[in-house]
């Protein structure tokens, strides 16, 4: 049985394709349940507690960790205040680029990392510690 139901998001029109199939329960596979694997991301992050929070995984910070096509990436502050970026392919191994063409001169809790990325061409966007400050913005190549 399929059921095609539309809904309204804003001006854009939506379709949600849902596939419902029917079979005896003596049929269907068991469920299986892996065992979560633990990875540590950095553990040289900015931990200057300001405004009660961090700089780092603020309630309100947009993306910090974002998934494509197989891959991790996440956005975080190192101790010495400079932008620090990783990536791994899910359940692999981090891998850090540290950007040292700027370094904050701040622990302000809101000055947090947003990343995003564009999944027309995979570059990577950044915008960082914007608390009453002018735009700061970096885009891969």
């Amino acid at each position: 049985m399929t059921v095609l139901k539309r809904c309204r998001a804003g001006a854009v029109l939506v379709g949600l394709l849902l596939i419902v199939t029917f079979s005896s329960p003596a049929s269907a596979a068991s469920p299986t349940v892996n065992t979560p694997t633990t990875t540590t991301l950095t553990t040289q992050g900015r931990t200057a507690e300001s405004y009660t929070g961090l700089m780092n995984g603020e309630s309100f910070q947009q993306d910090g960790i974002v998934s494509h096509r197989r891959w991790q990436y996440a956005a975080f502050w190192d101790e010495e205040g400079y932008v620090n970026v990783s990536r791994r392919p899910t359940n692999g191994t981090w891998q850090t680029i540290r950007l040292t063409d700027y370094r904050t001169t701040t622990t302000d809790s809101h000055n947090v990392i947003s990343i995003g990325l564009s999944h027309e061409d995979g570059s990577i966007h950044l915008s960082f510690d914007m608390h009453a400050q002018r735009f700061r913005y970096r885009k891969s190549v």
